[in-house]
C-alpha cells in the first residue's frame, strides 16, 4: 500500500514504477486528502492533497499525473473522509 511509504521512499518506489511500466502505460495511486502524516498503532500513513502530491512527481521522472478526482468515502462510519484518486501515465521517453 502506497498510503505506509513515506514521501522520499513514495518518490523512489514511483520512479522505480516508471522505469518498469510500459510505454504509455498507467497506473491509479489513492491517498487519504490532505497533508501530513498520521500514525495509527504502528502504521504510518502519508495524506496528500492534489497540489502536495503534484510536488512527489515533479520529483518522478518517467511519470506525470493524467488525471486526479477527490471522492468522499463512502463507508458509514467515515462519511468526513475524502480519498484523492490519482492516474499516472508513462512520460514518453
Amino acid at each position: 500500500s502506497f498510503l505506509d511509504i513515506d514521501e522520499d521512499s513514495a518518490k523512489h518506489v514511483l520512479n522505480n514504477l516508471g522505469k518498469a511500466s510500459k510505454s504509455d502505460g498507467y497506473l491509479y495511486v489513492s491517498y487519504k486528502n490532505g497533508n501530513g502524516t498520521q500514525t495509527k498503532g504502528y502504521r504510518l500513513f502519508n495524506n496528500y492533497d492534489d497540489s502536495t502530491f503534484q510536488e512527489v512527481v515533479d520529483n518522478v521522472i518517467e511519470l506525470d499525473i493524467e488525471t486526479y478526482c477527490i471522492k468522499k468515502d463512502l463507508r458509514l462510519d467515515r462519511n468526513n473522509e475524502y480519498w484523492l484518486n490519482v492516474i499516472l501515465k508513462k512520460s514518453k521517453s
